[in-house]
């Protein structure tokens, strides 16, 4: 009997000092976790500045170069191929990784990100001025990037918020959907054009400005002429709402009036081309 109760007290003082062990391990390993939260709490705060940094850098850089490439020179600088692939292959990444961000509610407020991206769409709208940035953008696989990247903006940018936004998309847009017939089908998309649908038939929101909708008629029309074949005829006909133009055939403003009623017409010629005659013996 006394040996049993010896073995049970030499047990206890081992698991007591097996304890103690594992206490202490436990404490040096808060310890350690909470010097490891300490420096990740400070990379963290050190990344939102260096971003914030960055981002100013991007957005002051980004508005000069929209701005100077308003002069031809500075253009046909930049349109050099091997300029214009790594030029390009960076606004993928931003862009990229702005729509990544956001998703589908992408922001509209000026802030230096906006600002940045905005300057990035001005740019491209700039450069496709030359047939040489259409054709980059047009048939280039790094150039058609950024214009699909540019159309996801403005999918997901409501006409309410984004009125600067979209005139500017849609001026980067038509002018590389310009360069010729049928080199910008890939633009033909249905949430792209559903996207014009609703600036062009939303006349009671303020925010939609007469300019915008032209934007987004003259868009619409480049993109019908880009129409070669039945697949993107088939697009253009499930997504444009011709109800829409057929009103706007009767607008006030001239210019309006006057494309619509050229895409109605171009859209019965199409019409013609794509659909299936059934004649009759």
């Amino acid at each position: 009997m006394g040996q049993n109760k010896r073995n049970i007290d030499i047990e206890y003082e081992e698991l007591k000092s097996k304890y103690s062990i594992l206490q202490n391990e436990w404490r040096c390993q808060q310890e350690v976790i909470g010097r490891l939260q300490m420096k990740t709490t400070k990379l963290q705060s050190q990344l939102k500045i260096q971003a914030a940094f960055l981002t100013k850098v991007g957005a002051t850089l980004g508005h000069y170069l929209w701005k100077i490439t308003q002069v031809p020179d500075i253009v046909n600088i930049i349109l050099r191929e091997d300029k214009l692939t790594k030029l390009s292959e960076i606004m993928v990444n931003v862009l990229t990784s702005f729509i990544d961000t956001y998703q589908s509610k992408i922001p509209t407020t000026d802030t230096e990100e906006t600002m940045f991206i905005l300057s990035i769409i001005g740019l491209v709208a700039n450069l496709s001025t030359e047939d040489r940035g259409r054709q980059f953008f047009s048939q280039n696989n790094i150039g058609k990037n950024v214009i699909k990247l540019i159309m996801t903006i403005v999918t997901h940018t409501s006409s309410s918020s984004g009125n600067q936004w979209k005139k500017i998309s849609y001026v980067a847009l038509y002018n590389v959907s310009i360069f010729s017939n049928g080199s910008s089908g890939f633009m033909i998309d249905a949430g792209l054009v559903k996207a014009l649908n609703d600036d062009i038939e939303d006349r009671n929101n303020t925010m939609t400005g007469p300019d915008q909708r032209c934007f987004a008629l003259k868009l619409l029309h480049s993109l019908l002429r880009n129409v070669c074949t039945k697949t993107t005829y088939n697009i253009m006909k499930n997504n444009v709402r011709l109800s829409s133009l057929v009103k706007l055939t009767s607008a006030v403003d001239t210019e309006i009036k006057t494309i619509a009623q050229i895409i109605l017409e171009d859209f019965r010629k199409a019409n013609e081309k794509f659909e299936t005659k059934i004649i009759m013996s």
